[in-house]
């Protein structure tokens, strides 16, 4: 590519005119000839560049949006070449190389032919580029960074001083070059206080640092100083590779002591492997003398209280050697040990209370009542040893007093959509991560305003569809990739461009692929605004949608649903399918039997059918165009609950009062009554709906599938009643896979948990390592309605095995959503507990966080009742090997069983307890079987 560049050695033939040189610069941008291009560019006079300029920035914004993908690809570098090569201003080339549409990437090749191109011009024209590049850049990802700091290092400008352009040298920083590196004696002295130098590769940082302070080449005492501030400034988001390059730069005993107040200033909150490297140093103080008992004592003090146990056999340790060379410092280490003893780790307190009761006749009264008012909280056998030793007379503590279990409020319900404006903003805002919510209002919004305002809407909509794009709406060539977010684009194209949308619908029949593996319940969802789009098509419209929720559940009040129904019926305007079946599923789940049996049915003609189905009997599709019913203004424009055409405000009332997710009102007989006079099918469905007690509960099994080379989890519901509406029986058709809305399916059965867990199972393991918030669906599944069995509780156990801390608390909400709700399956949830680890699909150690979290927050009942269950299934037999996590378990229920006063025999547990040896595990199931098994 650089011979494109070249110098000519004939005489360069005439210019073109400006016109033909366009029209040769567009063939050879469309033909995706970048050397072709440059080295026609160069050729060019000033006259045909400026009209390339000219032309260029109209070209780029008309064709990004209608050309498809590839063809736009294969024109971006050649137009990023065009820009440099003709655009006379700095500030222009500038402006050009961080156009959204053009490519922010690129190859070595590209650089050094754009490189080529800035070269033709003036020295202080280059570093002008260089210094705007640099300004413009922003972090994670310094867009030409290459570029820039080529130029900065030719024309010998001084180094910008922006940290994107810092950070981006600092990743190219490589222990072989940096010595030679022109931009080393501007940056070298700022690595360590660069605010975003985790965003850099550190690992290699430390060693180019180590490598340079060997050489010379940075101050090693500058370096000591900006490490350890360093460490000091992030706290607890300290780097490891920090704390490692502290210990290669292998300080001496003089250096280590003038940071001797910083090292314990990073014990508190450090991470483990910063603390680490503070301890050790001032250990190694202490040891030497240099060490002042100030500082001795505040270190005690902090690592007494840090929970990782690596650091505290650590303390545990220097405390009994340092009290060796001086025991006046006995008060100060009993004082850290009577903290040591809070830690309910068995281990650990038995170190503690061996240095404790070897201590007490070098106690101090401080010491001697740190040690007597921690001790009441050991174990019954710990505590009598520090009994024996301090004097006699301590008291086993009364357990701590569990916190109150509330069940919270379920997700709040979104306000509606106000006008046509924000519609639109909202749906351009409808993007990545997708939101159910923003879902139903989006649908609800397009029934509402189409029907109230439609020329306002459709004005407001312009904008956002044209230029016509069919690649917005899931079309490229051959392909049709469907997704959320284009059923619900092709919904409002129905509406604001019909003959966009007709050309789309006309067309022959494609292959679709999807980008995930939706499931059953997302595609009843796409359908639901996939459905609108015919009746749109067509001019008819359909003016107010069943299935919008009135409660952040999920659920739908049932008066408004009749109301809804009945509007329709009045336009005479048959219900959507898919829009039915929702509406019904979102029904609170059973009225009192003895209601419904006294609810008088009046027996009419329609009664002698069977309930109709919700699919149409017709041929054509079933989103087919229906007549349009005004919705009366002072209605509409109170927006309540998204329930366009409300007409009561009884209901209205209700909707803001489950606007919290909380349960919602039960069908009534008076619901069932007023159900039975509605006439279309729709209505006669829903009647029967509500008579009969809605969609029967169906049993989920759940089973490890081992196929394929991998472990995955595989749901089954029992086969739906044939009677069920089409759309209603295909919920029972489970998958597994990946996808994205996991969140919105238990919204969609906020009824019937159990039967989308069991959709849950096979899709939430592929979100266990990332994330994604994938886990937070087990929140919503919690704040519904309906049974609980196998399904969700290996839906709850998948959520507590997420790698992420954070991303299990989700479970760790469910779980005490439950507890306080007083439906925790504890048999079921044990169950799943104890195969899924036997299988390794789960571990353990992960597992009880979660139960461990719940105990603290006061579910301690439904915790033990878990625990229980697992116990004989995990602990090991005679003669077998301790599955990781087991003592953790043992520790867990311990805890668990005293506050809630367990008193019980566990066989299985004494059967460990009674083994030799002193691992913790044995220890563990002595202290449990110790706890459970005492007197009242």
């Amino acid at each position: 590519m650089a011979q494109a560049l070249a110098p000519h050695t004939r005489p360069r033939p005439s210019s073109p005119t400006p016109a033909s040189a366009w029209e040769e610069t567009l063939a050879r941008v469309t033909s995706g000839d970048v050397a072709g291009l440059a080295a026609y560019l160069v050729t060019l006079d000033e006259p045909a560049r400026r009209k390339v300029a000219a032309e260029l920035p109209g070209y780029v914004t008309a064709t990004a949006r209608t050309a498809g993908w590839r063809e736009w690809a294969a024109q971006g570098r050649p137009l990023l070449v065009a820009g440099v090569a003709c655009m006379g201003g700095a500030s222009a080339v500038t402006a050009w190389l961080f156009r959204r549409e053009l490519p922010r990437w690129l190859g070595e090749a590209d650089i050094e032919l754009l490189l080529g191109l800035l070269r033709r011009r003036p020295v202080e024209w280059r570093a002008d580029v260089a210094r705007r590049v640099a300004d413009r850049m922003r972090l994670p990802q310094p867009r030409h960074w290459e570029l820039a700091a080529a130029l900065v290092r030719e024309t010998g400008m001084e180094p910008p001083g922006g940290e994107p352009f810092v950070v981006g040298w600092l990743r190219r920083l490589h222990p072989d070059t940096a010595g030679r590196d022109p931009l080393l004696a501007a940056y070298g002295h700022r690595i360590f206080d660069l605010d975003a130098l985790a965003q850099t590769p550190l690992w290699r940082v430390v060693e180019t640092v180590v490598h340079l302070v060997h050489q010379g080449l940075l101050d090693r005492a500058a370096v000591i100083d900006a490490v350890v501030r360093r460490l000091l400034r992030d706290g607890p988001a300290a780097r490891a590779e920090l704390a490692g390059l502290h210990d290669r730069l292998d300080l001496d005993i003089d250096e280590s002591a003038r940071y001797a107040r910083n090292y314990a200033g990073l014990l508190p909150a450090g991470p483990v492997a910063v603390a680490d490297v503070a301890l050790a140093q001032l250990r190694r103080l202490e040891e030497a003398g240099r060490l002042p008992e100030e500082l001795f004592a505040e270190a005690m003090g902090a690592l007494a209280f840090r929970p990782e146990k690596k650091l505290l056999r650590a303390a545990v340790s220097w405390a009994g050697d340092a009290v060796l060379r001086d025991a006046g410092r006995a008060d100060t280490v009993l004082d850290a040990l009577s903290t040591i003893f809070t830690q309910d780790t068995l281990a650990l307190q038995e170190r503690a209370v061996r240095l404790a009761v070897r201590l007490a006749p070098h106690a101090g009264p401080a010491g001697h009542a740190s040690v007597r008012q921690s001790a009441a909280d050991l174990p019954a056998e710990l505590r009598e040893k520090i009994s024996a030793a301090y004097g006699g007379g301590i008291a086993e503590a009364s357990p701590p007093a569990a916190p109150p279990l509330s069940a919270g409020e379920g997700p709040p319900l979104p306000p509606p959509i106000a006008s046509p404006e924000e519609l639109v903003v909202e749906l351009e805002a409808f993007r990545w991560p997708p939101d159910v919510y923003a879902f139903e209002r989006l649908l609800a919004g397009l029934a509402e305003w189409s029907h109230r305002d439609p020329e306002r809407l459709r004005q407001a909509l312009r904008p956002w569809w044209h230029p016509f794009d069919p690649a917005t709406y899931g079309h490229h060539g051959r392909e049709i990739h469907e997704s959320l977010y284009t059923a619900v684009s092709r919904a409002f194209l129905a509406f604001a461009a019909p003959e966009h949308s007709r050309k789309l619908t006309w067309q022959g029949p494609k292959r679709r692929r999807y980008p995930d593996a939706p499931g059953a319940i997302e595609l009843l969802y796409r359908r639901r605004a996939m459905e609108l789009v015919t009746p749109f098509e067509e001019g008819a419209g359909y003016p107010v949608l069943l299935a919008t929720p009135t409660s952040g559940t999920g659920h739908l009040d049932p008066s408004v649903l009749l109301d809804r129904l009945e509007r329709l019926e009045s336009a005479g305007i048959e219900a959507l399918p898919a829009d039915l079946a929702q509406a019904l599923l979102r029904l609170p789940r059973r009225t009192a039997p003895a209601d419904a049996e006294r609810t008088p049915h009046p027996v009419t003609p329609a009664d002698a059918e069977p309930p109709p189905a919700l699919t149409p009997a017709r041929t054509e599709p079933a989103d087919a165009g229906w007549a349009l019913e005004l919705t009366p203004p002072q209605v509409a424009s109170t927006g309540v609950g998204w329930a366009s055409g409300l007409t009561s405000p009884q209901v209205a009332s209700a909707d803001v009062g489950r606007a919290s997710g909380l349960t919602p009102r039960r069908i009534t007989p008076a619901d069932i009554e007023r159900a039975s006079r509605l006439t279309s099918r729709a209505g006669r469905t829903c009647a029967a709906w509500m008579r009969d007690g809605g969609m029967p509960d169906p049993a989920a099994t759940v089973a490890v599938d081992r196929t394929g080379g991998f472990l995955m989890l595989q749901g089954a519901l029992t086969p739906p009643d044939p009677s069920l509406p089409a759309e209603i029986r295909a919920l029972f058709e489970v998958q597994n896979g990946h996808t994205y809305s996991l969140t919105w399916w238990p919204l969609a059965l906020p009824a019937h948990r159990e039967v989308a867990a069991a959709h849950l199972v096979g899709y939430l393991p592929w979100s266990m390592d990332a994330n994604d918030r994938q886990t937070q669906v087990l929140t919503t599944l919690a704040h519904g309605d309906g049974p609980l069995g196998a399904a969700t509780a290996h839906a709850l156990v998948c959520g507590m095995n997420h790698v992420n801390p954070a991303e299990r608390a989700a479970a760790t909400d469910a779980f005490l959503t439950l507890a306080a709700r007083g439906e925790i399956p504890s048999q079921a949830l044990a169950e799943a507990v104890t195969t899924l680890v036997t299988a390794d699909f789960v571990k353990l150690n992960r597992v009880v966080s979660v139960l461990d979290d719940a105990t603290q927050a006061g579910a301690h009942d439904a915790v033990w009742a878990v625990i229980s269950g697992v116990l004989a299934g995990l602990l090991p037999r005679e003669g077998e090997r301790p599955r990781a996590g087991a003592a953790d378990l043992l520790a867990a229920g311990a805890r668990a069983a005293r506050i809630a006063g367990v008193r019980t025999e566990l066989p299985e547990v004494a059967a460990v307890a009674s083994r030799k040896g002193s691992s913790r595990l044995v220890q563990e199931a002595r202290r449990l079987v110790q706890l459970v098994g005492g007197a009242r």
